[in-house]
């Protein structure tokens, strides 16, 4: 991982490929001013996902006939997530919708910042791989600590590979990453409004 965008760096063997792939990759990215991330598990594989600046140019926009469903709120989520920018991306977007957010850039700090706070915490949402202690411990320490709080978690890897990597219940809420601000609120909001202990299988639209 720490070398996956090095020029000449590769693990194939002679002759069956050069190591210039990715690094060609990277700097594309880099020079239209974007951000490349990597999710990797062993058994379960890799996935590059590419952020790219939102462009200046205008665009025709139609006006949806329905007004949008309400996204916001007033809530406390626990917000943890081990990649700084999509944390301050996450929490940004959040608050901005109205919610108390308390941010943890990894779990050990989560439990930490969980056990400090006094008022309830509505919604934990955590990136589903984490380094250090696993999701599943997590989950299951603040869960014991605090029963009536809600579980969403994020991921760039797909449902069925993080759910059986870490052994999560099914039933648990899932956002795929990469998304946008829109379904993150959206997604917010309807696990905080479903039905106690009847929360549906996830949307990611």
């Amino acid at each position: 991982m720490g070398r996956v965008f090095e020029p000449f760096f590769t693990t194939k063997e002679k002759g069956k490929g050069t190591g210039l792939g990715l690094a060609t990759v990277y700097g594309i990215v880099k020079q239209t001013r974007g951000t490349i991330l990597v999710y990797s598990e062993p058994g379960v594989g890799t996935t590059f996902k590419c952020y790219f600046p939102v462009t200046a140019a205008e665009v025709g926009l139609t006006v949806p006939s329905v007004a949008p469903e309400q996204v916001k709120g007033q809530e406390t989520i626990l917000v943890v997530e081990d990649e700084a920018a999509i944390l301050t991306l996450t929490v940004s977007a959040l608050e901005r919708n109205g919610y108390h957010v308390l941010p943890a850039g990894d779990a050990e700090t989560a439990m930490r910042v969980a056990a400090a706070h006094e008022g309830e915490i509505h919604l934990v949402l955590s990136d589903g791989v984490l380094s250090g202690v696993r999701v599943p411990e997590l989950l299951r320490r603040l869960k014991a600590a605090r029963p009536r709080t809600r579980i969403l978690l994020m991921s760039g890897y797909s449902q069925e590979a993080v759910f059986q990597t870490e052994i999560v219940e099914p039933a648990t809420a899932f956002l795929a990453k990469p998304f946008t601000i829109r379904q993150l609120t959206k997604r917010v909001r309807e696990v905080l409004d479903a039905p106690r202990n009847s929360i549906d299988p996830p949307a990611n639209s």
